[in-house]
């Protein structure tokens, strides 16, 4: 994985419909020391796709998160953002069934991104006032 990051991601959106491929990725993104955090930042559009149907894709993809997160050995954090690119409704529908499951969801990358930093603000003022006595 070369320079992937928030401003590059690993593009994946297929992974959505195998979860044995999106475990496998997981695993080897959560084992390089380089990464810190997972952030899955799925489209609304892909949920839906993988939603129609009997939903069976859906809740494979829900059970493949909350395996990952049970058995994540490294114990890096994932979390996904939701984005809605084409406003077509339902973000809020699959946070709260994703939270339901004890996922941590964010309406959108940039609210995890935010929720990232104030994250690592406050554990860096923490660090100084334990330094400072």
């Amino acid at each position: 994985l070369v320079n992937q990051s928030v401003m590059n991601p690993l593009d994946t959106p297929f992974l959505l419909l195998n979860s044995s491929d999106l475990e496998r990725a997981l695993k080897i993104l959560a084992a390089d020391p380089v990464i810190d955090i997972l952030i899955l930042h799925c489209s609304v559009g892909m949920l839906k796709r993988i939603s129609q149907g009997t939903g069976q894709a859906f809740r494979e993809f829900k059970e493949c998160i909350v395996s990952f997160i049970k058995e994540n050995r490294t114990r890096k954090p994932l979390v996904l953002a939701l984005m809605d690119q084409n406003y077509s409704g339902g973000l809020q529908e699959y946070a709260t069934q994703l939270r339901e499951a004890n996922i941590t969801v964010y309406d959108s990358l940039r609210d995890a991104c935010r929720s990232l930093n104030r994250f690592i603000s406050y554990n860096e003022s923490m660090a100084r006032m334990s330094d400072d006595r």
